[in-house]
């Protein structure tokens, strides 16, 4: 019998603002149990780390970056390696706040921790994340944690971890648009700057839509981009293409995707913007940039 999992079954979770529950009262009392419950303790293979000291890498003031402390709650660690942090909020805080899924995503992220999960808990609800995609893979009322308890237990209970950790070595490198809307601000209009830009394909996808992708490292991890233009912008790139791969590329579209391999790489700068679609399928979401102009490399 799971004596922890016995204890989380007894709370009264609707009844937590009532009995005055602050946000150390989650973590002492529902979080810590459950993640006892998982398997995890504060030694062995399988370890708690509370609070742990990281440097917030996207704090600037001015043009100067200064070191700026963060903590995350709890971060879970297999065999030496972070595999999940877990972000705590009182019971009177929404967890789907943008705010606070951004905070646990950059520390899921961040160079010294780099976890495949994050997730968010306020004593109520438990939302779990994976970080290559923008959706939760499991959202629940703890109020049923008996229902949801195995499904968690598969994800993130130290028996399936490392099954887990295997297989993410396999999954497709994590989307850079996702990745880029997880830590800008919603309240205003983002522009990504890119310099240096290889292009040695372009796609047509679309009626006047066309399409690059490119791999890029990003505190210490591979992102892969999907940037979008129009036909617009395609006339930027004329002076660097092909007579031929131009008149390829602007052909109408009859419903078939065309793929242009181009004879001499393109160096370029661009600056893009976020997309406002997110696309799935089987292995994977994504979120294309949209490409607002190409600019020549300054020497």
């Amino acid at each position: 019998m799971n004596q922890y999992l016995e204890e989380l079954k007894k709370i009264e979770y609707k009844k937590l603002e009532n009995y005055g529950f602050k946000e150390i009262d989650v973590r002492e009392e529902i979080v810590m149990p459950l993640l006892k419950a998982l398997g995890y303790n504060f030694t062995g293979d399988f370890k708690i780390i509370r609070e742990k000291k990281l440097i917030n890498p996207f704090n600037m003031v001015g043009t100067k970056k200064y070191p700026i402390n963060i903590f995350p709650d709890y971060i879970l660690e297999c065999k030496g390696k972070c595999c999940c942090i877990i972000e705590v909020k009182s019971p009177y805080k929404t967890l789907k706040k943008e705010e606070y899924i951004g905070q646990a995503y950059s520390y899921a992220v961040h160079r010294e921790v780099q976890a495949e999960f994050y997730a968010l808990c306020n004593g109520k609800s438990f939302i779990l994340y994976r970080t290559n995609l923008l959706r939760p893979i499991l959202e629940f009322d703890l109020e049923e944690i008996e229902i949801y308890f195995d499904y968690l237990n598969k994800f993130i209970g130290i028996n399936s971890i490392e099954k887990n950790e295997a297989e993410n070595k396999n999954r497709i490198v994590k989307d850079l648009g996702i990745h880029l809307k997880m830590i800008s601000s919603s309240e205003v209009e983002h522009r990504f700057y890119f310099s240096n830009f290889l292009i040695d394909s372009i796609m047509l996808i679309d009626n006047n839509t066309y399409c690059i992708t490119e791999n890029t490292l990003l505190e210490g991890d591979e992102y892969c981009g999907t940037f979008d233009f129009n036909s617009e912008k395609l006339l930027q790139l004329k002076p660097y293409l092909k007579e031929k791969e131009f008149e390829e590329l602007n052909r109408v579209f009859d419903g078939s995707p065309v793929i242009v391999d181009l004879e001499d790489i393109i160096k370029i700068d661009i600056e893009c913007e976020l997309g406002e679609k997110i696309f799935e399928n089987k292995n994977e979401q994504y979120m294309p940039l949209k490409i607002r102009n190409f600019f020549p490399v300054k020497n």
